[in-house]
């Protein structure tokens, strides 16, 4: 059954258009872990610049460790786990479609403009 309150047709935005800084706040469905196929919430909605098409990569945060020379704790460079599309917004809060993943997405993961690197 059709519903109105979501588009039918979706338009890719550039990824010039896309604003960092956003994070996955929840998983649609799950106790917490999405994957490909799922949807999850992002804190970033209509008035933080966000629009519906939008692609995002979601990259992982890098986990801590201890260098081995200087015993200095370093996070380690964020991983990329998959990519999404937009396809809801509100105020500040979007819901973004996972389209492709290859690890596991958890709350905190960040998305951030796609790249041709990754």
């Amino acid at each position: 059954e059709f519903d109105p309150m979501f588009p039918t047709m979706f338009y890719p935005v550039p990824a010039k258009g896309v604003l960092e800084g956003g994070q996955i706040i929840r998983v649609l469905g799950s106790v917490g872990v999405g994957g490909t196929n799922s949807v999850v919430a992002i804190n970033r909605g209509r008035l933080d610049g966000t629009d519906i098409g939008q692609v995002f990569t979601i990259q992982q945060l890098g986990e801590l460790t201890t260098d081995p020379k200087t015993h200095e704790t370093i996070r380690l460079p964020n991983e990329r786990i998959g990519n999404g599309m937009v396809f809801r917004t509100f105020d500040h809060i979007s819901y973004v479609y996972v389209t492709d993943s290859t690890m596991p997405i958890k709350l905190g993961a960040m998305v951030v403009a796609p790249t041709l690197d990754n």
